[in-house]
């Protein structure tokens, strides 16, 4: 619930910034739009209540997807979801995929604009843990985090490594399930503006 509410709020406040700037005119400044693929390792735990799992290791499928706008070629905000891919046993032992990751407020900084080389992100928002493919399956929220530093090869497309963190978790019937989980992703990722 708290995502369908945070969404709306953070594309609002990243266009706000933008102002009438123009679209897709190769210019970092005003609306962009972007979308990644790539892969990486996802380390987690989970506890119920007092009792904590071990620590598992997953080699997983990124996803990337951004929205918002540049304030100016230097500084882009915007709506940044990343999500990790992978395949678990649940505990009635059946294969189920997990979608993890950090929604939220990013931001990205070209510190030389003009060379379109280096580049660092950052997002603070919400961590998710979810088996979207699965019905009836509760989506667990939490606080996520990522930084991320990227190398934009040619306009408009880029290779970014990021390290990620969250605590999503979930109360039911009074008893509190949680995980808490480490990312580390190389993505490539698309960003037309």
């Amino acid at each position: 619930m708290r995502s369908r509410r945070a969404f709306p709020i953070a594309i609002l406040l990243c266009l706000t910034f933008v102002g009438g700037a123009d679209a897709f005119d190769g210019q970092r400044k005003g609306f962009v739009l972007g979308a990644g693929l790539g892969g990486g390792v996802y380390t987690f735990t989970q506890a119920l209540d007092m009792t904590k799992s071990d620590r598992v290791t997953k080699g997983v499928i990124t996803t990337d997807f951004r929205i918002g706008g540049g304030l100016n070629d230097e500084f882009v905000l915007c709506w940044h979801a990343r999500t990790s891919w992978f395949g678990i046993e649940n505990a009635l032992g059946d294969e189920v995929t997990i979608a993890s990751g950090v929604v939220g407020l990013g931001l990205i900084i070209h510190p030389d604009p003009e060379a379109n080389r280096w580049y660092f992100s950052g997002t603070l928002g919400l961590s998710s843990w979810g088996a979207p493919l699965e019905s009836g399956v509760e989506t667990w929220w939490g606080f996520g985090a990522k930084l991320g530093v990227g190398l934009e090869f040619v306009p408009h497309w880029g290779v970014e490594l990021s390290l990620g963190m969250g605590t999503p978790d979930s109360t039911e019937d009074f008893l509190r399930a949680s995980t808490d989980f480490y990312v580390a992703e190389l993505t490539i990722v698309g960003l037309a503006y």
